[in-house]
């Protein structure tokens, strides 16, 4: 395994593994019809898995618990987050401050987006409209519209903020700032921090 150049301090060793499970049908046959159950009645669902050293998304059949398929990214994978219509993923990739968007149907990148240095966290709303991205070199946060595919907003948080959530009503992210001891409380309305929490040392999710 390769080794990668340490980013900004208080880096890990070793980097946050990104795990994303994609509750739908497995897809199967080329015309990518879903298939709710398997032949035993099991429910199956896809999970992704970021591999930060090798550049890539490995997908996981739950019911075979098997990788059925690999998708390159750009390098550096670390975070993933699939939309709530289980239609997309989106992968952090901390080395080229990208995001690349994955089609869940085909498991293939469709697009990449450009956001701030070494993104880590990734969250989705739960109305499917936007993912928020925890810029982790930058310090801050980059909204992204799952419409367009785009940055609409950039929000400064604390230092080297890494993982981050959205409240189920969407009205709120709660933001981890790894540095600094805190968290960061972003209203979705107003994309604007509202509070900062003290927290324990180096909060990670």
């Amino acid at each position: 395994m390769r080794q990668r150049a340490a980013s900004g301090p208080g880096r890990f060793q070793a980097r946050f593994v990104g795990l994303a499970l994609l509750l739908v049908g497995w897809l199967v046959g080329s015309a990518g019809m879903a298939s709710p159950a398997s032949a035993d009645g099991q429910h199956c669902v896809k999970a992704y898995v970021a591999n930060t050293n090798s550049d890539n998304v490995s997908v996981i059949n739950t019911c075979a618990n098997r990788v059925v398929h690999t998708v390159g990214t750009g390098p550096g994978p670390d975070g993933v987050a699939v939309t709530p219509n289980g239609k997309t993923v989106y992968a952090a990739n901390n080395d080229t401050n990208t995001v690349s968007v994955i089609d869940a149907r085909t498991d293939t990148v469709t697009a990449t987006i450009t956001v701030g240095t070494n993104p880590r966290g990734v969250a989705a709303s739960l109305d499917g409209k936007h993912v928020y991205v925890a810029d982790f070199g930058s310090g801050d946060v980059s909204v992204i519209s799952t419409r367009t595919n785009t940055v609409t907003a950039t929000i400064t948080v604390g230092d080297h903020p890494i993982g981050l959530s959205v409240t189920p009503d969407n009205r709120r992210v709660y933001v981890s700032d790894f540095s600094t001891g805190t968290v960061s409380v972003i209203s979705t309305r107003t994309n604007t921090v509202t509070a900062t929490v003290a927290v324990g040392l180096f909060p990670v999710g």
